[in-house]
């Protein structure tokens, strides 16, 4: 992994969107979802502390976003494919390259299939998949088995089914998910990742492997291979605004902007979710150690009144 520590400096006229941009879409997103945000942000702050006890629990929300990611990331992939093959490229990898550079006009008279896909060509870096960094991840928790791949959850699985009926309606939806899901992991996802490193009891003993070892192994999907994770952060913020300032209609804005609602109201659902089933696992668990606990108590009872019969006998 290569040291974030390097610092590249940005001009502050290179970095969009700026705060006081009242059309930026990713200023109009903050703003539109501030509400649902907050709602997942304190739930998950609680929750977060609870699942860093119990690698069970932790585990279990990693795959929440490994669905996510997964099917999104299928669904980009599928696009930037689209786009290569329709130019008859074939080995074109890395977006931002001068291989797919449109303008907003050139995009708006493409044909549509394919305005979706460039405009994730304009900003999207590969750098930025998380699905197989979550996939490592899980990997590690469930000792290598892949037991994990289809969603086990009604949230999880009824996320996948509206996210491809949603891109099969209106594909630019994708663009919501982008912004919401990939840019968290550079604000909220360096908190999470500064507690789950001090938690050092969550992470299970590999054979041959140090404990940081192992440690490192876990935690991928909040790491970047980059430079310098904030120069990477503003250069996709920035090339977000530039390729959909202009080449969206307001109402494909509109969507997107409900689209990222649902987003946030999907993971605090899907968290609710493994609550109430954790919850219950553990009611159902401690209810059998209380009733196992009756027979075992009973059982001393009839230990103690047999001992105390052959001792009158005895005496």
């Amino acid at each position: 992994m290569v040291s974030s520590k390097i610092s590249i400096p940005i001009p502050d006229e290179e970095i969009l969107p700026k705060a006081n941009d009242l059309g930026a879409l990713a200023n109009r997103i903050n703003f539109e979802t501030r509400k649902n945000h907050n709602k997942i942000d304190k739930t998950i702050s609680v929750k977060l502390l609870i699942a860093l006890t119990d690698y069970r629990i932790w585990r279990q929300g990693l795959q929440i976003f490994y669905h996510m990611f997964k099917n999104i990331e299928i669904l980009i992939n599928n696009e930037l494919d689209t786009l290569a093959l329709s130019e008859g490229k074939t080995d074109i990898k890395y977006p931002n390259s001068d291989a797919f550079r449109f303008s907003p006009d050139q995009i708006q008279n493409i044909d549509k299939d394919l305005r979706v896909a460039s405009i994730l060509y304009q900003f999207f870096d590969p750098k930025m998949y998380r699905a197989q960094n979550l996939r490592n991840d899980l990997l590690v928790f469930y000792n290598n088995k892949d037991s994990f791949e289809s969603p086990m959850h009604l949230e999880q699985k009824k996320f996948v089914q509206h996210l491809y009926s949603t891109f099969q309606e209106k594909p630019h939806v994708l663009i919501a998910y982008c912004h919401v899901l990939y840019l968290a992991l550079f604000a909220g996802g360096k908190l999470i990742r500064s507690s789950i490193l001090k938690s050092t009891g969550l992470f299970p003993d590999i054979e041959g492997k140090s404990k940081n070892e192992v440690v490192q192994m876990a935690t991928t999907f909040f790491k970047f291979d980059v430079l310098d994770e904030n120069y990477f952060k503003i250069r996709y913020k920035t090339n977000y605004e530039l390729s959909t300032r202009l080449a969206l209609t307001e109402q494909e804005k509109l969507d997107i902007i409900e689209e990222s609602k649902y987003i946030f109201d999907t993971i605090y659902n899907c968290v609710k979710e493994l609550e109430v089933y954790n919850t219950h696992r553990f009611n159902t668990k401690f209810k059998k150690m209380g009733y196992n606990a009756a027979l075992f108590i009973l059982f001393i009872l009839f230990l103690l009144y047999i001992r105390r019969l052959v001792l009158h006998i005895i005496y």
